[in-house]
């Protein structure tokens, strides 16, 4: 009697669980769900998340990246719960989104594209509304620091990647796809380069393939594998401790040479340089001079009239400004006529109009100058102007320096998330 009430009492502590187990696999309900979590750092925070996720009841799948900051997870389970279990490792979630598995569109297609131009957060946020607009688009995200757009178009829309390129262009930048890929709904894609033993090259190639979320992998010289895989749906960390575990010793390698963003560090840096000296020389002679009390006669000859009213002073501070202005700041004035096309006014803009209108009517009064005939007011004019001279390539300088330092930090962050990836 007594091993029988035992045996009845585990059934009854059993049981439930296992017919809730059991008749959640028969009706099918199995969702895929994304979470926005915030507040993790580090790789530790991720694991933690995500070994919470895992233990939860009716969770197969589980997968958390602190790059992404999105937990997926995959299961017969109310998000709401997965947000409970989140919050009680000590971190905050949200649900991002929720899908039937059985109503995954395989045949979604997955767009991602390099996009040329963008310079700041309005630029990518310009971009990104467009894109999220356009009909068939189920999800667009534009990344700034990686110069990227990545677009999931619905199985049953008309537009084509190309259509999603044009689309990029009519709003001002330059775009070319990378990838397109069909029957994942989770748009992103990260490279993981990884140096294996030689002999074991091949499995970890087939290894890879196997493994859910990567895209695939391509074998290089001295047993290295470069692994293009979905951060939405697996981390470079599961995929290292895959590896390593099924293969031997796997060392993840440092990112690659981010050359775009460098090169464009490098242009800007160049820009600078040169046009630091014109615009210090004209800040010295145009405010500092006078601000200390120097008078225009002190110059000499340069301060005499040379040519009708002008003199070789005003001469050659519009000699000094107007390369600065039409030539080192010209990729000011394209940008401004670019963000202008597509309605969404920008720092360029301001750059550009304050600038110009500035060297515009400095030419324009040193014209009249020189044409009038020769007379005192025509002199004072001339002088007068020399202020508005000074503020273009002062001005156009201190914005190039800033654009040097956002670009120069913008490498930075891209090494630091590729650092990170390896180590999500």
């Amino acid at each position: 009697f007594g091993s029988s009430f035992v045996l009845f009492w585990l059934s009854c502590a059993v049981t439930p669980r296992w017919l809730g187990t059991f008749f959640r696999a028969q009706s099918g309900a199995m969702k895929h769900i994304t979470l926005k979590v915030s507040g993790m750092t580090c790789g530790a925070c991720s694991s933690t998340v995500e070994a919470a996720l895992a233990n939860t009841e009716g969770v197969q799948q589980a997968s958390v990246s602190c790059v992404t900051h999105l937990a997926v997870v995959e299961g017969d389970v109310d998000p709401s719960d997965l947000v409970e279990v989140v919050d009680a490792v000590g971190f905050d979630a949200v649900v991002d989104q929720v899908r039937d598995i059985g109503e995954e569109a395989g045949d979604d297609v997955v767009v991602e594209l390099k996009v040329s131009g963008m310079t700041c957060a309005a630029c990518s946020g310009t971009v990104e509304r467009h894109l999220q607009s356009l009909d068939g688009v189920r999800e667009a995200t534009v990344s700034l620091v990686l110069s990227k757009a990545f677009v999931v178009l619905a199985a049953d829309a008309l537009r084509t990647p190309e259509d999603v390129m044009e689309e990029i262009e009519l709003v001002g930048f330059d775009a070319e796809v990378v990838l397109v890929q069909r029957g994942s709904a989770a748009a992103g894609r990260a490279v993981l380069n990884v140096r294996v033993e030689a002999d074991q090259l091949v499995a970890a190639t087939a290894g890879a393939l196997s493994m859910p979320g990567v895209l695939a992998v391509t074998p290089a010289v001295d047993a290295r594998l470069s692994i293009t895989y979905d951060p939405r749906r697996q981390g470079a960390r599961r995929l290292l401790a895959v590896l390593a575990k099924a293969h031997g010793a796997v060392h993840a390698l440092a990112p690659p040479d981010e050359g775009p963003h460098e090169a464009h560090a490098k242009d800007l840096r160049r820009d600078l340089v040169r046009a630091a000296f014109p615009a210090l020389l004209v800040l010295a002679v145009a405010f500092m001079a006078p601000a200390a009390g120097v008078q225009r006669a002190v110059w000499g000859t340069f301060g005499r009239p040379f040519v009708g009213n002008l003199d070789l002073l005003t001469l050659g501070l519009f000699g000094l400004a107007t390369p600065v202005q039409l030539v080192f700041g010209w990729r000011f004035h394209v940008a401004a006529a670019k963000a202008l096309r597509r309605k969404s006014p920008n720092m360029d803009v301001l750059v550009s109009t304050a600038t110009g209108i500035a060297y515009t009517y400095s030419a324009a009064i040193l014209c009249i100058c020189l044409l009038s005939p020769p007379s005192v007011h025509s002199a004072q004019m001339a002088v007068a102007t020399v202020h508005f001279f000074a503020m273009c390539p002062v001005l156009i300088t201190v914005v190039l320096m800033g654009k040097f330092l956002e670009a120069r930090a913008k490498v930075q962050a891209v090494s630091s998330v590729a650092e990170l990836t390896v180590r999500a």
